[in-house]
């Protein structure tokens, strides 16, 4: 499992400085980094909203569906 999350937002910025989580989109990563290529399946969870979203693994690299604040990866 990975977790992604914003680093633009924190508890300051969204409590004490009132910013709102901006939805972050289009972003991708290559699953190298994790000392393994060969997974077959991703499912991505939207901890925010409880939602479950599978992705496609294509050349070994996978594409985050939009997210608030954090996102977490689950490879298998």
């Amino acid at each position: 499992m990975i977790w992604c999350r914003d680093a633009n937002n924190n508890w300051k910025t969204e409590l004490q400085q009132g910013i709102p989580p901006e939805i972050r989109k289009d972003l991708s990563f290559d699953l190298s980094v994790t000392n393994r290529i060969n997974y077959s399946t991703a499912e991505v969870y939207d901890p925010w909203n409880d939602k479950w979203t599978e992705v496609r693994i294509k050349n070994g690299s996978i594409t985050l569906p939009p997210f608030r604040r954090s996102a977490v990866v689950k490879l298998y």
